[in-house]
Order: structure tokens, then sequence, then C-alpha cells
């Protein structure tokens, strides 16, 4: 356990527990909301969780620009200083900006071949050697199976977890299950899986795999604010 995470607040502990737990080398995870709902906004805090306890992220965004990501991240760790007091004096923002990589692409070029390739330059010219990689806005229409497939080999091949986003539309089908189409003919693929669910004045996260539990056993379930954007435990 690195210093940062010893001074991390008690009530921000649980939550990072959760996120930094959920997955292990070699699983994907994925993330399932409609436009707006907080994709982005849970990808970000799940990648500052696992550098407050000394991992490292590599974080790939299809859609933005590095600038743009980089203030997602400052505007989330302010929002958690804001949260939780005494955060901003144990975790210093500049340190763990060291283990964070961000990279671009255009969705029409992406491909998991080219990651891989990435990935491969950075750990042999000794750049950069992520734990988590995360994926965020790929559209999973169209060749989902090979993707999926292609996360998998470099999650086993690199020995890290990989979370991705997965857009949903609200009138989206449904399989027997209750899972979004786009997702549930490749489930079996991911060792989990999160569905925002908007209930009353909180966002749930429902746990669509594995199947059955609204988290992973132990664990406290979240739920994601509307205004901040942030998680926090469920308290009913």
């Amino acid at each position: 356990m690195c210093a940062e995470y010893k001074s991390i607040p008690d009530a921000l502990s649980p939550v990072i527990h959760v996120t930094t737990h959920a997955l292990k080398a070699g699983e994907i995870g994925a993330v399932v909301a409609r436009p707006g709902v907080g994709k982005t906004s849970f990808l970000v805090q799940v990648a500052l969780h696992a550098m407050m306890s000394g991992k490292k992220v590599m974080h790939v965004n299809l859609k933005d620009s590095i600038k743009k990501v980089t203030l997602w991240y400052g505007e989330i760790f302010s929002l958690l200083c804001k949260k939780y007091q005494g955060l901003e004096e144990g975790v210093a923002l500049d340190s763990l900006l060291a283990r964070r990589f961000i990279m671009t692409m255009q969705v029409q070029g992406f491909s998991t071949d080219a990651i891989g390739e990435r990935l491969a330059d950075l750990l042999e010219q000794n750049i950069f050697t992520p734990d988590i990689l995360i994926i965020d806005g790929l559209s999973f229409d169209a060749s989902r199976q090979e993707t999926v497939d292609g996360f998998g080999r470099i999650s086993r091949e690199f020995s890290m977890g990989i979370w991705v986003s997965v857009p949903a539309h609200r009138e989206e089908p449904r399989d027997d299950a209750d899972m979004p189409a786009r997702i549930g003919d490749i489930k079996d693929h991911f060792a989990l899986v999160w569905e925002f669910v908007p209930e009353g004045q909180e966002i749930r996260l429902k746990q669509l795999v594995p199947e059955g539990a609204d988290t992973t056993a132990g664990a406290p379930a979240l739920s994601l604010d509307p205004a901040s954007m942030l998680l926090d435990v469920r308290t009913a």
C-alpha cells in the first residue's frame, strides 16, 4: 500500500476498495450507460482511485483531445477534494499524474492490434508500464466480437485489467436476461459489467455481470451523484 493510499479519507476508502478490487489482471470490465449519464466520469474516478493505490493507468480516448481528458482529471480531483475533507492535504495530484498516460486515437483508425502495438512500444522503451487500460469512446456497434477478443488477448499478454465504456440508448432492445442488446452477445468476455440506472435522486450502478448481484461479493453497492457525477456508497 503506497503512502498516498494511507492518507485517503475514511469516507472515500470504501469506494476506492470497490473500484480498485473490481478487476484482476487479465480481466475486462465494462460500464454501460446512455450518453451524458456519467461513463467518462466513472472511468476517470476508477483511474484516480487506481493511481491513489499506487497503480499505473493508460487512458485511451477515442473522442476527445488530450487537453480535454486532462481537464476531466483536474475537475474530478477538485470535486473529490471538496467532497472529502483532508484529501487534498494527503494526496498530491502532481504525484498521481506520474502514474497516468493519456493517448488519443480516432475511432476510424482504432483497432485492438494498434493498441497492442502502442503498449509493446511503451514497454520496450521503458516509457510506461500500465496496470490498468481504460478505453473510452468506442461505439461497440460493429465487430464487437472481434474487439472483445482483442481486448482479452491484450489483458492476458500484458497482465492488466481493462475498463471500457459501452454506450446504450433508452429504447435499445434487451435480451431475456435484461441485458442491453449490444453487450448481451459478448457478455461472457467480461468479468464485470455495471449499468447506470437512474433512480430518483441518484444513479444506481446495477451489476449485469456477474448476474444476480448489485456489486461484487462482500463489497458495498455504489451509486453516482447526478449533480457532481461522483461515486458514493449506496445507503439504501
